[in-house]
C-alpha cells in the first residue's frame, strides 16, 4: 500500500505547526516533536524536506498529529492536543501554575489564594507543592545546561541594576558553534538581597568623609569577589568551572574590571557605555560657551534631535544606513532617539 501523501496546502502547515524556525533554535529548523533538524532554503525550495521528516521520523502518528492541530480552531492549532495526549493532566496543570506564578512575577503563597482558585480553570495546588517541582524543574534545566555548555572558549556576559530593595544580576553565556554560527543561553538571574536601611553601590569612590546625614544611613557594597562567587557557584550548578570562560563582557565600572582581572581573562568592556562615558565627561569639561569642541557637540545634539523626527528620519534613511536605537541617553542627561546607529 502506497504511503498516504499531504494534500495541498498541508506540507506549509506542517512546516508551521510542527517546526522552531531558526530564529528560535540558533541555526535550523528543529521538529517540536523529535528536536530533529533540518535545512530550509526558503519557498521557492518548496516544503519536500519538512514533509521527508515528518513521513519518515513520524511515519505512523503524523496523519492524525496533523488532523488533530487542524481540527483545533479554539486554540488556532498549535501543538496543545498533541501535549495533552502524550502528558498527563497533573504535568500539564503544574506547568500551567508554574507559567502563571513566574511570568507573572507573583509570590510562591498565589497558588493558595481563594481569588485565584476561584476564578482559574487550574486544579488547585498547595505552595509546597508548587515549590517542589519548580525545584524539580531547576535541576532539569541544569541537567540540559550542563551538556548543552562546553567546557572551554565561553564568553560570560553580566550587567546588574536595582529594583526597590533588590539588586539583580543576570549572567548570559555564549559560544562559538563552528562554520560561523554562535550559541547562547542564559544561566541565571539571581537576586541580592539588600538589609532594611541599606543602600547598594556598585562603585564607591568618594573619599570625602561622610556627613551628619549619613551618619545613621549604612551603604553596602558589592565587590568584584562577590560578583565572582556568584558568577563561580552558578557555574559549578552546571558543572562547569572558571577555567571553561574565555572572555568577560560588561559594562566599564571598576567592579567589573576588577572581576575579568580576579579571573585572570580579557576584559570586554562596553563600547557604547564607554563612548556615553567619554561624551559626558567631555561635555562637562570647562566652560561650554569657551570650547569649540562645545558648540560642535551642542549643534551636533540639535540636529540629531530633528534628524529623529519622523519626517526627517524617513529622508535621512534615503541618504544613509544610519537608523535609530529605541533608546539613547544623551550626555546632557536626556533621553531621546538622537545618536544614530549603524545597522
Amino acid at each position: 500500500m502506497a504511503a498516504e501523501k499531504p494534500v495541498k496546502g498541508e506540507p506549509a502547515l506542517m512546516k508551521d505547526l510542527f517546526f522552531d524556525p531558526p530564529e528560535a533554535t540558533g541555526g535550523k529548523w528543529k521538529c517540536k516533536l523529535c528536536e530533529g533538524a533540518l535545512t530550509w532554503r526558503g519557498s521557492n525550495s518548496g516544503y519536500s524536506a519538512f514533509v521527508q521528516h515528518m513521513k519518515g521520523s513520524h511515519s505512523s502518528t503524523w496523519r492524525r498529529d496533523l488532523d488533530e492541530l487542524k481540527s483545533n480552531n479554539a486554540r488556532n492549532g498549535n501543538l496543545d492536543g498533541y501535549v495533552r495526549r502524550t502528558v498527563s493532566d497533573k504535568a500539564i496543570n503544574l506547568f500551567n501554575w508554574i507559567d502563571w506564578v513566574v511570568f507573572e512575577d507573583l509570590p510562591f503563597s498565589a497558588v493558595e489564594n481563594p481569588r485565584m482558585r476561584k476564578y482559574s480553570s487550574l486544579q488547585p495546588i498547595t505552595t509546597d507543592t508548587l515549590m517542589k517541582y519548580m525545584e524539580l524543574l531547576n535541576q532539569r534545566v541544569l541537567g540540559k545546561l550542563k551538556d548543552y555548555v562546553p567546557d572551554s572558549n565561553v564568553y560570560l556576559k553580566f550587567d546588574s541594576w536595582s529594583c526597590d530593595d533588590e539588586h539583580y544580576t543576570a549572567v548570559n553565556l555564549s559560544w562559538s558553534a563552528g562554520k560561523g554560527k554562535r550559541e547562547k543561553c542564559t544561566l541565571c538571574c539571581g537576586v541580592f538581597d539588600l538589609p532594611e536601611d541599606m543602600e547598594m553601590v556598585e562603585n564607591v569612590e568618594d573619599d570625602e568623609e561622610d556627613s551628619a546625614d549619613d551618619e545613621n544611613h549604612e551603604t553596602i557594597t558589592f565587590s568584584a569577589e562577590d560578583y565572582g562567587d556568584y558568577i563561580l557557584n552558578e557555574l559549578d550548578n552546571i558543572g562547569k568551572s572558571k577555567s571553561c570562560i574565555h572572555v568577560v563582557g560588561a559594562d566599564n565600572a571598576s567592579v567589573c574590571r576588577r572581576l575579568a582581572r580576579l579571573m585572570n581573562v580579557p576584559f570586554n568592556g562596553c563600547r557604547s557605555h564607554r563612548l556615553s562615558l567619554a561624551a559626558k565627561r567631555l561635555f562637562f569639561m570647562g566652560d561650554h560657551d569657551e570650547r569649540p569642541i562645545h558648540r560642535a557637540l551642542i549643534k551636533s545634539r540639535r540636529l540629531m534631535v530633528k534628524l529623529s523626527q519622523l519626517k526627517n528620519a524617513s529622508l535621512l534613511k534615503t541618504k544613509t544606513p544610519l537608523s535609530y536605537p529605541p533608546w539613547v541617553e544623551l550626555p546632557c542627561g536626556d533621553r531621546r532617539e538622537t545618536t544614530p546607529r549603524v545597522q
